[in-house]
């Protein structure tokens, strides 16, 4: 599996740069742009798909002090990216969902992700809903690039190419070229990821979505 350094490398070889990086620490344009760009460059391909070795089920913490609107405050999950539903409890056997409380629904739960304040007055990440012991399918942030699978990897590697373009380049025309190659990367991807009983969810991602 590749590491940074070797991502960096093949993000490079997509905007067809000769040079090459031997270290992250190193005085180089390479450099410089890889490490400005990398981690929102990943998790932006992260959020673009309902990634099955990304996934994450946690069942929220309650924090109380819900708003007058929702029944429910939760703490948003530290290493969440993205929330991809919210369900009542749930049994998951085999990649399906079963509900145990033969009465519940399986159905996903409304909920809105906002910005709160903890009892120290500092901002806080939530997500309010009526449901109790709601349990998240999300998302997480993952920075172990032995995890990514390959179509992942060329997915990334093109996503990277697309922000260094105009840096290292000045092309803007590289750069539509690389997010054009990013979409079809991500495409065949996620069809290879996609776990049973799963939807993928495909997201166009902000910077991408401006171009």
């Amino acid at each position: 599996m590749a590491d940074l350094i070797q991502i960096a490398n093949l993000s490079l070889s997509r905007i067809g740069t000769r040079s090459t990086i031997a270290d992250l620490a190193e005085d180089s344009p390479e450099a410089r742009a890889f490490n400005i760009i990398y981690e929102q460059a990943r998790d932006e391909t992260l959020e673009a798909v309902d990634w099955g070795f990304a996934r994450g089920r946690r069942y929220l913490a309650d924090l109380g002090n819900p708003p007058v609107d929702w029944q429910f405050r939760y703490a948003y999950p530290n290493d969440c990216l993205k929330i991809r539903s919210l369900y009542q409890p749930l049994a998951v056997w085999r990649g399906r969902l079963s509900s145990i409380d033969s009465n519940a629904s399986a159905d996903p739960v409304p909920y809105e992700v906002a910005i709160d304040r903890d009892g120290q007055g500092n901002d806080l990440k939530v997500i309010y809903c009526d449901q109790p012991q709601a349990l998240a399918f999300y998302t997480r942030r993952i920075s172990n690039t032995t995890l990514f699978p390959p179509g992942f990897l060329t997915a990334l590697s093109w996503a990277c190419g697309a922000q260094m373009a105009v840096p290292l380049t000045g092309n803007t025309q590289l750069m539509q070229a690389c997010l054009t190659m990013w979409r079809d990367a991500v495409g065949s991807a996620a069809a290879a990821d996609a776990n049973e009983g799963f939807k993928d969810q495909n997201v166009t991602p902000d910077w991408i979505a401006q171009r």
